[in-house]
């Protein structure tokens, strides 16, 4: 059996996400939330999360025990469309089947009640052997189906 291993992906001031490979060789991603504001935002995530579950294409919580201000995903290994897009280019036939399985993801989402509202090169992941896209980071999404409060 393999021992747990980190690999840093990104870390700011609010949050840490590493890819962890488990000792059966699985792998998760691990967002820790470092700020106070990170922290109060985890449940909403989590939340909006649970919301598009069921949608093909976003990310899903993994069944595993909960740690601390930590949210765990899983991993199907696939990389930012950013750093994709700086080792390969998609070709016009490519870049349309992307788009469109895109537009199904957000269908899905948006037909869940969610808006994701951060939609950009960082938060759509690429599967590297299918060119299938992947929805992450709801952190900023919002629920439809809430009305703002009015303000005057």
């Amino acid at each position: 059996m393999t021992q747990t291993t980190e690999e840093v992906l990104n870390q700011n001031d609010n949050a840490r996400v590493t890819r962890r490979t488990l000792p059966d060789g699985s792998r998760v991603i691990v967002k820790q939330a470092i700020s106070a504001h990170a922290i109060r935002s985890m449940g909403h995530e989590v939340a909006m999360l649970k919301r598009v579950a069921h949608v093909d294409g976003v990310s899903k919580i993994a069944d595993l025990p909960p740690e601390p201000n930590t949210l765990i995903l899983k991993d199907d290994g696939d990389v930012s469309l950013a750093q994709f897009l700086e080792s390969q280019k998609l070709d016009t036939a490519q870049a349309v089947g992307f788009v469109q399985a895109l537009a199904r993801i957000l269908a899905g989402v948006h037909k869940a009640g969610v808006l994701h509202k951060d939609i950009c090169p960082g938060n759509l992941l690429v599967q590297a052997n299918t060119l299938q896209p992947h929805l992450i980071d709801f952190n900023l999404a919002i629920d439809l189906n809430v009305q703002p409060a009015a303000t005057e």
